[in-house]
């Protein structure tokens, strides 16, 4: 316990500011009373106060951007609810006011990403064949992993022409995961079809 000798109350020593100029540790006047001083002195003194604020800006710049960014991550994370219906609204309206820059954006992404653009596409034919088991695929590590080679007919493949086939059809319940994918020429992965299961294919473990 202390004695703020500002407004003479006890309080605990949590309720005063470090100072360790002092023998105890702790500030002479409790935190509200040190606040209200310190603003009425920058009140008073509101040049003083705005040069001694900006060269701390300056001198602790990326720490107060990293305190910045967690309090914005916490506060967003504590009311996702009320903002979300505000941030897809604002993002629609974005959207429909900047019409020909987002396709511009979306053909220029689709055109320098194709292996993403091919993995959200095999994605969303696995969930609409209602695959048991739908997981984000590395093309090129499936790729690495088979040497570039088509399974069907052993031959290389293309590294940008090649596709991947599902060893279990997903007409079969076959998932979509690295273990049930493999590298196939398209031809290859068209002639085969999707209705059965050839006894050459290998189940990778």
């Amino acid at each position: 316990m202390k004695i703020c000798i500002k407004c003479q109350l006890p309080k605990e020593n949590d309720q005063f500011y470090p100072n360790r100029g002092h023998r105890d540790g702790l500030q002479s006047y409790c935190k509200p009373c040190d606040n209200a001083k310190t603003k009425l002195w920058q009140e008073t003194n509101h040049d003083k106060a705005n040069a001694i604020q900006a060269r701390y800006r300056r001198t602790h710049l990326e720490e107060i951007r990293v305190r910045g960014r967690r309090a914005s991550s916490v506060w967003h994370h504590t009311n996702r609810e009320k903002i979300l219906p505000k941030m897809r609204q604002r993002a629609k309206l974005y959207r429909k006011q900047h019409i020909e820059v987002m396709r511009a954006k979306n053909r220029l992404y689709r055109i320098s990403h194709p292996d993403k653009r091919r993995d959200g596409h095999e994605i969303r034919r696995a969930r609409i064949k209602n695959s048991p088991i739908v997981e984000k695929v590395d093309r090129q590590a499936i790729y690495e992993r088979d040497n570039g080679k088509c399974h069907l007919c052993k031959r290389r493949v293309s590294r940008r022409t090649f596709t991947l086939d599902h060893l279990i059809p997903l007409s079969r319940n076959g998932n979509h995961v690295s273990q049930n994918l493999a590298v196939a020429h398209r031809s290859c992965n068209e002639q085969r079809g999707a209705g059965y299961i050839p006894a050459q294919l290998r189940l990778l473990p």
